[in-house]
C-alpha cells in the first residue's frame, strides 16, 4: 500500500486526482479514496500524527510509533494469513489488533513475534491491518 510505504519512512501522501472535462472524479479514484477513508476510519491511529521507528519496513511489515505504541502495520493483497510474522526487536509485553483491541497471543522469537491472529473471517482482503506492540 502506497500510504504505508511513503508514512513509515516519515513522508506525506499527496493525493493528485484531478477532475475530468465535465468537472467530476473519475469513478475508480473516487471509489479507491472511499475505500483509503474507510481504512483510515479504523486505522488512521497508526498513520495520523505518528513518527519514523526502526526498522520503518521489513518483511513486508511497515513499523510507527507514538505516545509510547509502535504500530506495526501488515498490508497484503489478497489472502489474509492467520499467522503473522513481525520483525520487530524491541521488548513487547503485549499485542493487540488495533481494530479489536484485545490482547493477542504472540511467542518471542529471534529477530521478532510470531504472532496468532486467527483465520480472517470475512469476504475480501482488507488493505491492511496494524498491530499494537506495547511494552508495560
Amino acid at each position: 500500500c502506497l500510504l504505508v510505504d511513503i508514512v513509515v519512512k516519515g513522508g506525506n501522501l499527496a493525493i493528485n486526482v484531478g477532475p475530468q472535462p465535465n468537472g467530476c472524479l473519475p469513478k475508480g479514484a473516487v471509489d479507491c479514496l472511499l475505500g483509503m477513508g474507510q481504512w483510515l476510519d479504523v486505522y488512521g491511529e497508526a498513520i495520523y500524527g505518528t513518527r519514523v521507528c526502526a526498522p520503518y519496513k521489513k518483511d513486508g511489515i511497515g513499523f510507527t510509533t507514538k505516545n509510547g505504541v509502535v504500530y506495526a502495520i501488515e498490508t497484503f493483497a489478497t489472502k489474509v494469513p492467520s499467522k503473522v510474522w513481525i520483525p520487530y526487536e524491541g521488548k513487547v509485553t503485549e499485542i493487540t489488533e488495533l481494530s479489536g483491541g484485545s490482547a493477542l497471543s504472540f511467542e518471542a522469537k529471534e529477530g521478532g513475534y510470531l504472532v496468532n491472529v486467527g483465520k480472517w473471517k470475512e469476504e475480501k482482503a482488507p488493505i491492511g491491518r496494524v498491530f499494537c506492540l506495547k511494552n508495560a
